[in-house]
C-alpha cells in the first residue's frame, strides 16, 4: 500500500468517525470522537506531505498496457470508471477522499449520507451521466455525491 492509499484510508476512517459522532447522544463523547477524527486527518496530511516530497503521482495512461492502472492516479471521471471494475475497494476509497477534499465542513455542504456505504450510488450516478466523464475525477465524484445525497 502506497502513501496515497494510506492517506485515503485514514481520511475515510476519520469521516466514518465523524458520522458515528453524530449518532452519539453525549456531547462529551461527540467532542472526543471529533478530536480523534481530527488527529487522524492530521496524520493523513503528514502521510500525504511525505509522499509529495518523495515523488509525484504518475497520471493514468490507459494506452500503456504495461502496468495495472490505479484509481488513485486517474485524472478524469471516465478513466476512474474504467478502472473501478477492477478495484472496487480503491474506488470506494477514492469516493471518500473526493468527499473529504471537496466538502467544506461549515454546514453548507447540503450532503446527507445514509451511512458508511455511500460510494456505490455515486458510481451509478457517474455511469448514468456521461456529461461528467470529462470532469476531473474528484470534481465529478463530489458532484455525484451532491446530486445523489442532497439533504
Amino acid at each position: 500500500m502506497n502513501h496515497n492509499q494510506i492517506r485515503r484510508r485514514l481520511a475515510t476512517i476519520a469521516f466514518g468517525i465523524v458520522i458515528a459522532a453524530g449518532s452519539v447522544a453525549s456531547a462529551q463523547a461527540q467532542r472526543r470522537l471529533a478530536t480523534i477524527a481530527f488527529g487522524i486527518v492530521i496524520a493523513a496530511g503528514s502521510v500525504a506531505s511525505a509522499q509529495a516530497q518523495r515523488e509525484p503521482a504518475a497520471p493514468f495512461a490507459p494506452s500503456s498496457g504495461t502496468t495495472s492502472p490505479s484509481v488513485y492516479a486517474t485524472t478524469t471521471v471516465k478513466d476512474f470508471l474504467v478502472i473501478c471494475g477492477n478495484d472496487q475497494g480503491g474506488c470506494a476509497d477514492e469516493v471518500g477522499m473526493a468527499l473529504d477534499y471537496k466538502m467544506v465542513m461549515d454546514g453548507t455542504a447540503n450532503i446527507c449520507l445514509p451511512g458508511p456505504d455511500y460510494a456505490g450510488a455515486a458510481l451509478d450516478y457517474l455511469n448514468a451521466h456521461p456529461e461528467t466523464h470529462d470532469m476531473p475525477t474528484e470534481d465529478g465524484i463530489y458532484l455525484a455525491l451532491r446530486k445523489v445525497y442532497s439533504c
